[in-house]
């Protein structure tokens, strides 16, 4: 109940006006009816602020990406927003690690003076004090603290390079200092259900339970299920149609699994993100989804399924609650991945 009345306490109502309402009825109808060119924006933009990262997690992809490492400039950040506003719910802003960024603090102040709701994932190796306060004095809307606590030996198994006992610690003073400094941040402490902590997620849940945070068991997703077409012919993916994904030199690509850019739709340096979002490279990939998936390797590949069924109730929630409001819903909530035979 404490975590709704948090998600209740965040709401900005500056997210619920007349052109939002109408982009989210072009996004749902789009979606539901196959529209290639859905005339809209995409209510979530995931910002690739880098794509260094410190540690080499096991159950990462960014270690096996061949691109070369560099940050996403503040300039181009700016580009990106000032594009986003008006209609866009929620900035994803993903890594690598987002705090090896110089100006991550910059960036989430920016995005907020401008409206914009912003989420940031941390695997908390590099949360020191003085980021801690930077964080919470940003705006920041949602923090999603990556802490696989499957204990000391599981932990540092799965992710290559960190310290436990560091970690922990770095964890610990921030929700402490959380609690003394005046924030609007939902915090969310996170463990990925897979083999190093499986057997201890009730653990995790409880050693969480006394700070005024979330906790959030997350589903594991393989990035490459080796399979071909494996979830059946009445699978559509929603991301394209609901989510635009950015990387740090400006390339837009098909979804956040697209680490490598197999498939680059355009670019933000030379482009509006709305001209993007309606070309005819959005509009063919599009066309692939529709069409099963039969044409794109990165797709058949993939073992994402979105975490809801779809149905009235959850299409009119799709209406009229804005996204920052679902992505905390959902980890308040907890959900399992489907298996597409469902």
């Amino acid at each position: 109940m404490k975590n709704i009345m948090r998600i209740i306490k965040g709401l900005s109502f500056s997210l619920y006006n007349m052109s939002r309402l109408k982009n989210r009825f072009r996004l749902l109808f789009s979606y539901k009816n196959n529209v290639l060119d859905p005339e809209s924006f995409p209510s979530i933009v995931q910002v690739e602020i880098t794509n260094r990262c410190n540690l080499k997690c096991t159950m990462c992809p960014v270690i096996k990406s061949e691109r070369s490492k560099s940050d996403l400039t503040f300039e181009l950040f700016e580009k990106i927003v000032l594009d986003s506003k008006g209609l866009c719910e929620l900035l994803v802003l993903t890594g690598g690690e987002p705090l090896l960024n110089k100006d991550i603090f910059r960036m989430i102040k920016f995005a907020t003076k401008h409206g914009l709701k912003t989420w940031l994932a941390t695997n908390a190796t590099l949360l020191t004090p003085d980021k801690g306060i930077l964080l919470l004095e940003s705006g920041l809307d949602q923090l999603i603290i990556s802490f696989d606590d499957g204990g000391k030996e599981n932990y540092e198994i799965a992710r290559v390079g960190a310290n436990y006992e560091k970690t922990y610690k770095n964890i610990t003073e921030f929700l402490e200092l959380a609690k003394k400094v005046k924030h609007n941040t939902y915090i969310t402490m996170q463990c990925i259900d897979m083999k190093t902590t499986q057997n201890s997620t009730l653990q995790f849940v409880e050693k969480w339970s006394p700070y005024q945070v979330n906790t959030f068991i997350k589903p594991v997703v393989n990035w490459s299920a080796n399979k071909q077409n494996w979830r059946g012919k009445n699978f559509k993916c929603d991301k394209p149609w609901y989510w635009m994904t950015i990387h740090n030199d400006g390339n837009v690509v098909s979804c956040g699994h697209d680490y490598d850019q197999s498939n680059v739709l355009g670019n933000v340096k030379n482009k509006s993100l709305i001209v993007i979002w309606n070309n005819k490279k959005y509009s063919d990939f599009r066309h692939v989804v529709c069409e099963t998936k039969k044409d794109n390797e990165l797709c058949n590949l993939c073992e994402y399924v979105a975490p809801r069924d779809r149905s009235i109730l959850k299409d009119i929630g799709l209406l009229f609650i804005d996204m920052s409001t679902i992505s905390k819903l959902l980890v308040t909530f907890g959900y399992k991945k489907r298996n597409w035979k469902e």
